[in-house]
């Protein structure tokens, strides 16, 4: 397994979800368990020197993260949008690199986090994304500095940082995410087909 004990991670789920019908997507059911479990279940196998989640609220579905370790980092102001959830999360971070993740995501796989740590071991890049077709963002290798110095509140989050990025590939539709019920369907149909 890739070392990742000098390493956070932060898992972003605080967003509005004003897309989504009832705006609670990661507490849609997928697969028997919350959206917002799938990317739980990937990065918590590894040896994180700290985990922090951000959320809205304590959500039921912010329970499981508790008992794997996660700080819990309410976003008192959604209004901020991604910058701002990024921002309440660094607050919790001390480690010069950290892991980002979106709850919404639960297609990625436990592989392709073992390979952004494993590229770390040699990169010198501030970033290291992911790459899918015209994809290009989290999960996401940063070094905390350049994330301290984004802007505070906005959407977008670190697509600024993108140019200095190296990337790690993954075929569609691992980086897939959830806006609309019309993206749940889709990725509903996607999960059934491989859990097959």
């Amino acid at each position: 397994m890739p070392d990742a004990s000098a390493t956070a991670v932060l898992v972003l789920g605080a967003g509005a979800g004003s897309r989504y019908a009832d705006g609670d997507k990661l507490s849609t059911m997928l697969g028997g368990k919350p959206v917002a479990h799938h990317i739980l279940q990937v990065v918590d196998g590894f040896p994180w020197a700290q985990r922090i989640v951000t959320c809205r609220d304590y959500a039921p579905w912010t329970q499981a993260y508790a008992e794997a370790g996660f700080t819990l980092a309410l976003t008192e102001d959604v209004e901020t949008g991604m910058l701002g959830s990024l921002h309440r999360g660094l607050r919790e971070i001390s480690q010069e690199r950290v892991l980002i993740c979106l709850a919404d995501m639960p297609l990625v796989p436990r592989l392709h986090i073992e390979q952004l740590l494993q590229s770390a071991q040699s990169c010198a890049a501030p970033v290291i994304a992911s790459v899918s077709d015209d994809y290009r963002g989290p999960p996401a290798l940063c070094r905390t500095e350049y994330l301290r110095a984004l802007p505070l509140a906005g959407e977008g989050g670190a697509r600024s940082l993108l140019p200095q990025a190296d990337f790690v590939e993954q075929p569609a539709p691992a980086f897939a995410d959830i806006d609309t019920v019309n993206d749940f369907e889709t990725i509903r149909q996607l999960f059934n087909a491989f859990s097959v």
